[in-house]
Protein backbone atom coordinates (compact mmCIF):
# COMPACT_ATOMS: atom_id res chain seq x y z
CA UNK A 1 0.00 0.00 0.00
CA UNK A 2 1.08 3.68 -0.78
CA UNK A 3 2.78 5.74 1.65
CA UNK A 4 1.36 9.43 1.50
CA UNK A 5 4.50 12.04 0.29
CA UNK A 6 3.26 15.89 -0.12
CA UNK A 7 6.21 16.82 -2.87
CA UNK A 8 8.96 16.55 -0.73
CA UNK A 9 7.32 16.46 2.54
CA UNK A 10 7.08 12.85 4.13
CA UNK A 11 4.95 12.19 7.22
CA UNK A 12 6.20 9.43 10.05
CA UNK A 13 3.53 7.66 10.69
CA UNK A 14 -0.22 6.71 10.23
CA UNK A 15 -3.40 5.52 12.02
CA UNK A 16 -6.22 4.01 10.20
CA UNK A 17 -10.05 6.05 10.85
CA UNK A 18 -13.19 3.39 10.17
CA UNK A 19 -16.25 4.72 8.73
CA UNK A 20 -19.58 3.02 8.41
CA UNK A 21 -21.31 3.84 5.97
CA UNK A 22 -25.35 3.42 5.59
CA UNK A 23 -27.78 3.47 2.58
CA UNK A 24 -26.91 4.03 -0.57
CA UNK A 25 -24.26 6.77 -0.11
CA UNK A 26 -20.38 5.93 -1.29
CA UNK A 27 -19.45 9.39 -1.21
CA UNK A 28 -18.88 10.23 2.71
CA UNK A 29 -18.45 13.68 4.79
CA UNK A 30 -16.59 12.82 8.07
CA UNK A 31 -15.57 13.69 11.64
CA UNK A 32 -12.92 12.21 13.57
CA UNK A 33 -12.34 13.08 17.36
CA UNK A 34 -8.47 11.77 18.36
CA UNK A 35 -8.50 9.67 21.82
CA UNK A 36 -6.97 11.25 24.18
CA UNK A 37 -5.05 8.01 24.78
CA UNK A 38 -3.49 7.59 21.37
CA UNK A 39 -0.60 8.14 22.44
CA UNK A 40 1.11 7.68 19.06
CA UNK A 41 -0.47 10.47 17.50
CA UNK A 42 0.03 12.89 20.75
CA UNK A 43 3.87 12.34 20.73
CA UNK A 44 4.88 13.06 17.39
CA UNK A 45 2.23 15.56 15.94
CA UNK A 46 3.27 19.32 15.87
CA UNK A 47 2.26 21.05 18.43
CA UNK A 48 -0.26 23.42 16.59
CA UNK A 49 -1.09 19.79 14.71
CA UNK A 50 0.02 21.57 11.18
CA UNK A 51 1.45 18.05 10.26
CA UNK A 52 -1.83 16.36 10.11
CA UNK A 53 -3.26 14.82 6.38
CA UNK A 54 -5.71 12.55 5.64
CA UNK A 55 -6.22 10.10 2.35
CA UNK A 56 -8.78 7.69 0.88
CA UNK A 57 -7.91 3.82 1.51
CA UNK A 58 -5.25 3.68 -1.28
CA UNK A 59 -3.00 5.67 1.45
CA UNK A 60 -1.98 8.04 -1.29
CA UNK A 61 -5.11 10.18 -2.52
CA UNK A 62 -4.66 13.05 -0.25
CA UNK A 63 -8.39 14.18 1.02
CA UNK A 64 -9.78 17.52 2.31
CA UNK A 65 -10.51 18.53 5.73
CA UNK A 66 -10.58 21.17 8.42
CA UNK A 67 -9.24 20.98 11.86
CA UNK A 68 -11.84 22.26 14.03
CA UNK A 69 -11.01 21.40 17.52
CA UNK A 70 -7.15 21.61 18.70
CA UNK A 71 -6.38 22.05 22.66
CA UNK A 72 -2.09 20.16 22.35
CA UNK A 73 -1.92 20.89 25.88
CA UNK A 74 -5.54 18.73 26.99
CA UNK A 75 -4.57 16.34 23.63
CA UNK A 76 -8.64 17.21 22.41
CA UNK A 77 -8.82 17.39 18.51
CA UNK A 78 -11.57 17.00 16.29
CA UNK A 79 -11.18 17.32 12.55
CA UNK A 80 -14.06 17.04 9.68
CA UNK A 81 -13.03 15.31 6.24
CA UNK A 82 -14.80 15.91 3.32
CA UNK A 83 -15.66 13.59 0.28
CA UNK A 84 -14.37 10.16 1.32
CA UNK A 85 -15.11 6.89 -1.24
CA UNK A 86 -16.57 3.76 0.20
CA UNK A 87 -15.80 0.91 -2.09
CA UNK A 88 -20.00 0.33 -2.13
CA UNK A 89 -23.05 1.78 0.05
CA UNK A 90 -23.06 0.66 3.33
CA UNK A 91 -19.98 -0.81 3.56
CA UNK A 92 -17.00 -0.16 6.36
CA UNK A 93 -13.90 1.55 5.03
CA UNK A 94 -10.88 3.38 6.42
CA UNK A 95 -9.11 6.26 5.79
CA UNK A 96 -6.05 7.12 6.13
CA UNK A 97 -4.36 10.25 8.84
CA UNK A 98 -1.09 10.82 8.47
CA UNK A 99 1.02 13.02 11.07
CA UNK A 100 5.05 13.30 12.21
CA UNK A 101 6.51 16.05 10.04
CA UNK A 102 8.17 18.68 12.22
CA UNK A 103 8.41 21.32 9.67
CA UNK A 104 5.30 21.25 7.02
CA UNK A 105 3.08 24.08 7.22
CA UNK A 106 -1.08 23.20 7.91
CA UNK A 107 -3.20 21.81 5.41
CA UNK A 108 -6.50 22.66 7.36
CA UNK A 109 -9.49 24.27 4.77
CA UNK A 110 -12.85 25.58 6.02
CA UNK A 111 -15.32 22.60 6.22
CA UNK A 112 -18.06 22.62 3.26
CA UNK A 113 -20.91 21.23 4.90
CA UNK A 114 -23.10 18.44 4.62
CA UNK A 115 -24.09 15.39 6.07
CA UNK A 116 -21.20 14.11 8.98
CA UNK A 117 -20.43 10.16 9.27
CA UNK A 118 -18.47 9.19 12.40
CA UNK A 119 -14.91 7.89 11.71
CA UNK A 120 -13.34 5.87 14.95
CA UNK A 121 -9.73 5.31 15.68
CA UNK A 122 -9.27 2.21 17.17
CA UNK A 123 -7.16 1.92 20.32
CA UNK A 124 -8.24 -0.80 22.64
CA UNK A 125 -10.06 -2.06 19.32
CA UNK A 126 -12.89 -3.51 21.63
CA UNK A 127 -16.80 -3.13 22.13
CA UNK A 128 -18.23 -4.64 25.40
CA UNK A 129 -18.60 -7.95 24.16
CA UNK A 130 -15.47 -8.33 21.85
CA UNK A 131 -12.24 -10.49 22.36
CA UNK A 132 -8.79 -8.62 22.03
CA UNK A 133 -6.05 -11.32 21.48
CA UNK A 134 -2.18 -11.05 20.64
CA UNK A 135 -1.16 -13.73 18.01
CA UNK A 136 1.74 -16.37 18.77
CA UNK A 137 0.46 -19.83 17.89
CA UNK A 138 2.30 -21.78 15.60
CA UNK A 139 1.31 -22.72 12.49
CA UNK A 140 -0.40 -26.09 12.74
CA UNK A 141 -1.10 -25.86 16.34
CA UNK A 142 -4.48 -27.52 17.75
CA UNK A 143 -4.87 -26.19 21.31
CA UNK A 144 -6.44 -22.68 21.30
CA UNK A 145 -5.12 -20.42 23.87
CA UNK A 146 -7.96 -18.03 23.83
CA UNK A 147 -11.93 -18.69 24.98
CA UNK A 148 -15.03 -16.72 23.33
CA UNK A 149 -18.66 -17.25 24.48
CA UNK A 150 -21.81 -15.96 22.49
CA UNK A 151 -25.25 -16.65 22.31
CA UNK A 152 -26.49 -17.90 18.30
CA UNK A 153 -27.76 -14.67 17.68
CA UNK A 154 -24.75 -12.82 19.03
CA UNK A 155 -22.22 -11.01 16.75
CA UNK A 156 -19.04 -10.63 18.36
CA UNK A 157 -15.57 -9.24 17.24
CA UNK A 158 -12.72 -10.79 17.83
CA UNK A 159 -9.07 -8.06 17.37
CA UNK A 160 -5.97 -9.62 16.79
CA UNK A 161 -2.97 -7.17 17.90
CA UNK A 162 -0.49 -7.97 15.51
CA UNK A 163 3.39 -6.43 16.57
CA UNK A 164 4.95 -4.95 13.38
CA UNK A 165 9.08 -4.10 13.13
CA UNK A 166 9.73 -0.33 13.24
CA UNK A 167 12.75 0.90 11.81
CA UNK A 168 14.72 4.00 14.62
CA UNK A 169 15.24 6.14 11.47
CA UNK A 170 13.13 7.40 8.88
CA UNK A 171 13.11 5.05 5.67
CA UNK A 172 11.37 6.41 2.26
CA UNK A 173 9.39 8.60 4.47
CA UNK A 174 8.23 6.58 7.76
CA UNK A 175 9.39 4.56 10.18
CA UNK A 176 7.91 1.00 9.56
CA UNK A 177 9.56 -1.57 8.37
CA UNK A 178 6.52 -4.43 6.90
CA UNK A 179 3.09 -4.37 6.77
CA UNK A 180 0.03 -6.84 7.21
CA UNK A 181 0.37 -8.86 3.42
CA UNK A 182 -2.81 -10.67 4.11
CA UNK A 183 -4.97 -12.19 6.44
CA UNK A 184 -7.33 -15.69 6.52
CA UNK A 185 -9.81 -16.57 8.93
CA UNK A 186 -11.22 -19.89 9.23
CA UNK A 187 -13.63 -21.97 11.44
CA UNK A 188 -12.44 -25.32 11.51
CA UNK A 189 -15.44 -27.17 11.70
CA UNK A 190 -17.68 -24.35 10.16
CA UNK A 191 -20.07 -24.43 13.34
CA UNK A 192 -19.97 -20.54 13.60
CA UNK A 193 -19.93 -18.26 10.70
CA UNK A 194 -16.97 -16.19 9.96
CA UNK A 195 -18.25 -13.35 7.69
CA UNK A 196 -14.83 -12.59 5.36
CA UNK A 197 -16.64 -9.21 4.41
CA UNK A 198 -16.57 -7.96 7.57
CA UNK A 199 -12.94 -8.48 8.11
CA UNK A 200 -10.86 -5.03 8.45
CA UNK A 201 -7.56 -4.44 9.23
CA UNK A 202 -6.83 -1.15 11.21
CA UNK A 203 -3.00 0.24 11.23
CA UNK A 204 -0.29 0.07 14.17
CA UNK A 205 -0.67 2.02 17.37
CA UNK A 206 2.87 2.45 18.69
CA UNK A 207 3.89 -0.75 16.30
CA UNK A 208 1.10 -2.55 15.95
CA UNK A 209 -1.64 -3.36 13.44
CA UNK A 210 -5.07 -4.57 14.23
CA UNK A 211 -7.01 -7.11 12.16
CA UNK A 212 -10.76 -7.54 13.37
CA UNK A 213 -12.86 -10.86 12.21
CA UNK A 214 -16.39 -11.14 12.79
CA UNK A 215 -17.94 -14.39 14.31
CA UNK A 216 -21.68 -14.93 14.40
CA UNK A 217 -24.21 -17.77 14.63
CA UNK A 218 -23.40 -21.21 15.69
CA UNK A 219 -25.70 -23.56 17.57
CA UNK A 220 -26.24 -24.35 21.16
CA UNK A 221 -23.42 -25.73 23.46
CA UNK A 222 -21.46 -26.63 20.60
CA UNK A 223 -17.95 -25.48 20.21
CA UNK A 224 -15.62 -24.48 17.28
CA UNK A 225 -12.10 -23.34 16.96
CA UNK A 226 -11.57 -20.17 14.56
CA UNK A 227 -7.99 -19.87 13.02
CA UNK A 228 -6.72 -16.74 12.41
CA UNK A 229 -3.60 -16.70 10.04
CA UNK A 230 -1.38 -13.93 9.52
CA UNK A 231 1.35 -12.54 6.90
CA UNK A 232 3.23 -9.75 7.08
CA UNK A 233 5.60 -8.17 4.00
CA UNK A 234 8.42 -9.67 6.04
CA UNK A 235 7.01 -13.24 4.88
CA UNK A 236 6.50 -13.29 8.89
CA UNK A 237 3.51 -15.92 9.62
CA UNK A 238 1.66 -16.21 12.62
CA UNK A 239 -1.36 -17.73 14.05
CA UNK A 240 -4.45 -16.95 16.96
CA UNK A 241 -6.59 -19.29 17.90
CA UNK A 242 -9.66 -18.91 19.59
CA UNK A 243 -12.59 -21.70 20.58
CA UNK A 244 -15.93 -20.24 20.57
CA UNK A 245 -18.57 -21.66 22.50
CA UNK A 246 -22.30 -21.12 21.84
CA UNK A 247 -25.07 -20.94 24.81
CA UNK A 248 -28.03 -19.48 24.85
CA UNK A 249 -29.02 -18.45 28.57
Amino acid sequence: MSWYKSGSDTFGFRTAIAVEGTGLVTTLNVTVTIPTDHALFWDNVQSDGDDVRFTEADGSTALVYERTTWDYANRSAVFKITAFNLTSAGDMGNLWMYFGNSTVSSGSTAYGGGTLYNGRIIIAGSGPNDLVIEPGSLQGETTARYQLQKTSSESVFVWVRVPLSTRSTLFNGYFYAEEIHYADVVADDANVTVSTSDLRLFTDQSGFALLRAKISGGTDLDTDTVRITIGTTNSRVTQALVNVTVKDL
